[in-house]
């Protein structure tokens, strides 16, 4: 399973490795439109962040509309032969706000700021994670790409994925790790994965804030 601590770059890092492995490129694996539904962002912010681009931080209530704005286009429901948004009205109602309230600031009306009660019951109304709806753009995208990195761990051999997992690994090292015992196998396993994680600890501490 792809670690839910990871963050994009790594996460784009460890696809790469893997496509590069099966001779695939990320055209051929990657649904742009698919991401941007799944993130609730918009499809040039996607392309953007997968060509390694930077895009402009956004205020929490402004962040709060736009993912809402785009949770709610992308989240349709079936309403005889079409498929439709859910209304304002349905929405607020499931948790106690009325459909003018929450066009009121869904709108940036009056300078009314979502509530972290109305932001709550959103993400519950659609079933997303909590945090969904403000979370940073590289923090959606990270998430929506962990089922397409999970898959092609899935499809993978193991050397391939400890590969794209442990990069600085020498690969005669990890045809050799294949060769252990289980136990043996699993404690060589947690030692590489506790020392990547001090490995990027340092690096964001190098960073800086």
């Amino acid at each position: 399973m792809a670690d839910q601590q990871v963050g994009l770059t790594q996460v784009l890092e460890r696809i790469d490795a893997l496509l590069q492995a099966s001779n695939r490129r990320r055209d051929q694996v990657l649904d742009i439109e698919q991401l941007a539904r799944d993130a609730a962002l918009p499809a040039e912010t996607v392309h953007t962040l997968l060509d390694g681009g930077q895009v402009p931080q956004m205020e929490f209530s402004a962040l709060v509309r736009q993912r809402f704005a785009q949770l709610r286009a992308s989240r349709l429901r079936q309403k005889g032969e079409q498929r439709e948004p859910y209304s304002l009205r349905e929405i607020g109602e499931s948790f106690g706000l009325t459909g003018a309230a929450l066009s009121a600031w869904g709108n940036a009306e009056r300078n009314v700021r979502p509530s972290v009660e109305a932001v709550a019951g959103i993400e519950r109304f659609y079933g997303v994670p909590r945090g969904f709806l403000y979370a940073r753009p590289d923090e959606a995208l990270a998430d929506a790409l962990r089922p397409v990195l999970e898959a092609l761990e899935d499809s993978a051999d193991p050397y391939a994925v400890l590969a794209a997992r442990h990069p600085g690994v020498k690969g005669l090292t990890l045809r050799r790790f294949l060769t252990l015992p289980e136990q043996e196998a699993q404690v060589v396993q947690q030692t590489v994965e506790a020392l990547d994680r001090l490995l990027h600890e340092d690096r964001a501490d190098d960073a800086g804030p």
